[in-house]
C-alpha cells in the first residue's frame, strides 16, 4: 500500500490515471495515505460516484476528513449517493474543523448507565461485533454525567450479571474544538481512547493510533517552516512550482542580510586597513547563528509542548542567556587562542573572545524573545523565527567585532 502511495505521490503528471486504475477499496486506502497536494490534485478531478464509491470503504472519520477537500456544494452532492447512515455519521463529523478533536474522533461508541447489566450490554454491542467493529463503551449515570468507560473484554471475562458501575475505567475528556496540537497535553499516560465533549454532549471517541498522526504531521509543517519551506512542497513538484512557493521568502532573507551587509559597509575602511578581519568575520556570525537556531528549536518544542509560557518566561529567558554565555566563554578562549598563536595578535584575540560572547549572548536574548513575540502576537513560533534570529546575531556580530576591531586595532 505504501508503494502504491508512493508512486502516485512521485507520479508528475498521471495521478488521477494511477488512481483510477484502483478498485475502489484501494483507493479508499491509499487516499488517507497520499499527500495533502496528491488528494488536491486527484479529488477535484473525480466525479461525485467515484468518490461515494470508495468512500464507502473508509471509515466514517477518514470519510470526512477526506470531503473537507471539496467545496460545501460538491460535499453535498457527495453525501447524496452515501447511505443513510454513513451520511448522517459523515455530517455530524464535518460540523468540526479537521484540526480538532471534532475532527479527529470516530462515532464506533455505545453510552450505558452504570446501573446496566454486562449481559444488556452485550447485547448491544452486537451490531458492531456483526460489522467486525468493537465499540467503546462510555458509562454515564442516571443524570448524564460521563463516569467512564467499560474494558470491552469484561464482556468476556465478567460475570454477565454484574453491573457496568462494578467495572468503569477513568475515561479523559476534551472538547470537541480543541486544536489537535492542544490534545496531546491533555492525554494521561498509558492511556488508549479519550472521550470528545460538545458542552454536555458526549459526541466521540478518540484512539491513541489518530493521535500518533499529529506529532509527525506538525513536525513536518515546523521543519518546512524553519526552513522557509511551503508546508505543500514535495519533492516531485516541477521547477516552476518549487520556485513560486520558494522566492517570497527567499526575498525577506535577502532584506536581512542586506541589514547585515549594510553594517559590514559601515566598516569598510577598517577592514580594508586589517584584512585578517575578513577571515573572521564568519565565525563570529556563525557560531552566534547556531547557538541562536539552538535556543529558537528548544523554545519552540517547549511553547508547543506547554513548558514555556508568558508567566515562566523571564526564567527561561535568563537560563538561555547565561548558557548561550557561558558556551560563549568557551568557544571565545579557543577562537582567542587560534587567532593568538596564528596572527601572532594578542589584541585580536582578545576582540575575537569578546565578540564571541556578546554574539552568544545575542543569540540566548533574541533566539527566545522572538518566539515569544510571535505567539502573544499569535504567529507559529516557527514560522519565520529563524530567518529573524540569524539575522539578530549575523547584524550585532558583525556590529560589536568590527566596531571593537576599529577603537582597539586602528
Amino acid at each position: 500500500m505504501h508503494s502504491i502511495k508512493e508512486i502516485i505521490n512521485h507520479s508528475p503528471r498521471a495521478k488521477r490515471k494511477l488512481f483510477s486504475l484502483l478498485p475502489p477499496e484501494l483507493q479508499a486506502e491509499t487516499t488517507i495515505l497520499l499527500s495533502r497536494k496528491s488528494k488536491k490534485t486527484i479529488l477535484r478531478q473525480l466525479g461525485n460516484l467515484t468518490v461515494a464509491r470508495f468512500l464507502h470503504f473508509n471509515f466514517d472519520d477518514d470519510a470526512a476528513d477526506i470531503l473537507q477537500y471539496f467545496s460545501k456544494k460538491k460535499r453535498e452532492q457527495i453525501l447524496g449517493n452515501l447511505q443513510p447512515q454513513k451520511k448522517g455519521n459523515i455530517k455530524k463529523l464535518l460540523k468540526y474543523g479537521s484540526e480538532t478533536a471534532g475532527g479527529l474522533m470516530d462515532l464506533d461508541f455505545i453510552i450505558v448507565k452504570d446501573t446496566d447489566s454486562l449481559a444488556d450490554i452485550k447485547s448491544r454491542a452486537r451490531e458492531y461485533f456483526s460489522l467486525k467493529k468493537v465499540p467503546v463503551v462510555v458509562v454515564g449515570d442516571n443524570n448524564g454525567k460521563i463516569l467512564g468507560f467499560l474494558p470491552i473484554h469484561k464482556l468476556i471475562t465478567s460475570p454477565f450479571s454484574e453491573s457496568a458501575g462494578a467495572h468503569v475505567k477513568h475515561l479523559p475528556l476534551v472538547d470537541a474544538d480543541l486544536d489537535q496540537e492542544e490534545i496531546i497535553k491533555h492525554i494521561e499516560k498509558r492511556q488508549a481512547i479519550t472521550g470528545v465533549m460538545d458542552g454536555a454532549d458526549f459526541v466521540g471517541i478518540i484512539h491513541i493510533e489518530d493521535l500518533a498522526k499529529i506529532p509527525q504531521g506538525e513536525a513536518t509543517e515546523d521543519i518546512y517552516s524553519f526552513a522557509g519551506v511551503h508546508k505543500e512542497e514535495e519533492v516531485s513538484d516541477s521547477i516552476a512550482t518549487s520556485i513560486r512557493l520558494r522566492y517570497k521568502w527567499l526575498m525577506l532573507n535577502l532584506l536581512t542580510a542586506l541589514a547585515a551587509a549594510f553594517v559590514v559597509g559601515v566598516f569598510k575602511d577598517t577592514i580594508s586597513s586589517f584584512v585578517i578581519l575578513a577571515a573572521y568575520m564568519p565565525v563570529v556570525a556563525g557560531m552566534g547563528g547556531n547557538a541562536g537556531i539552538q535556543t529558537l528549536a528548544v523554545v519552540v518544542r517547549g511553547i508547543a509542548l506547554g513548558d514555556v509560557t508568558f508567566q515562566n518566561s523571564r526564567r527561561i529567558l535568563m537560563k538561555e542567556i547565561l548558557a548561550n554565555a557561558a558556551n560563549g566563554v568557551i568557544i571565545g578562549v579557543l577562537v582567542g587562542l587560534i587567532a593568538y598563536f596564528w596572527n601572532a595578535n594578542p589584541m585580536l584575540g582578545l576582540i575575537l573572545f569578546v565578540s564571541v560572547i556578546v554574539n552568544l549572548f545575542i543569540a540566548g536574548l533574541f533566539g527566545t524573545i522572538i518566539p515569544l513575540s510571535l505567539k502573544f502576537l499569535k504567529i507559529d513560533p516557527a514560522l519565520a523565527a529563524s530567518v529573524f534570529v540569524t539575522a539578530a546575531t549575523d547584524i550585532f556580530g558583525f556590529f560589536v567585532f568590527l566596531g571593537l576591531a576599529r577603537i582597539f586595532l586602528m
